[in-house]
């Protein structure tokens, strides 16, 4: 074989070999871009889920002012329900008071009209005895 026999046949291996290198980084390009169209997927989904994230720690923190106003009104209740309590207490008292002082009252009035019966019973028996007397006079 003379060499540019040898050459030409090297020159075909190497084109062989050129052939079978662009082949597999056909493929390779082929698996590149379905690698970045899957990255990009990825970084779509990653930044879907970083707005689900926003979303859920804004509705947390309107939940947490939420919690906050109602603690307050809570406190704002409490608040209330012991004015209210002190200030039924110190009417109840007043009443009671005046309960007992009408009931005082009214047992002296008892007393006073039992008096009174008596007092007057006692005139009416004076009156029919002197009646009684007179009459026995005139006859």
């Amino acid at each position: 074989m003379n060499n540019e026999e040898r050459i030409l046949s090297l020159l075909e291996v190497l084109v062989k070999g050129q052939e079978q290198t662009n082949q597999r980084l056909d493929k390779v390009d082929i698996a590149l871009a379905e690698t970045k169209a899957d990255v990009n997927e990825l970084k779509a989904d990653v930044n879907g889920l970083k707005a689900d994230v926003n979303g859920l720690k804004a509705d947390v923190n309107g939940i947490k002012t939420d919690i906050d106003d109602l603690k307050s009104e809570i406190s704002d209740i409490k608040n209330r329900i012991v004015s209210i309590e002190h200030d039924t207490g110190e009417r109840l008292d007043a009443l009671f008071d005046g309960y007992k002082l009408l009931y005082d009252i009214s047992d002296e009035v008892r007393t006073d009209i039992t008096k009174l019966r008596s007092s007057n019973d006692k005139q009416d028996f004076i009156i029919k005895w002197l009646s009684l007397d007179k009459k026995k006079q005139n006859i």
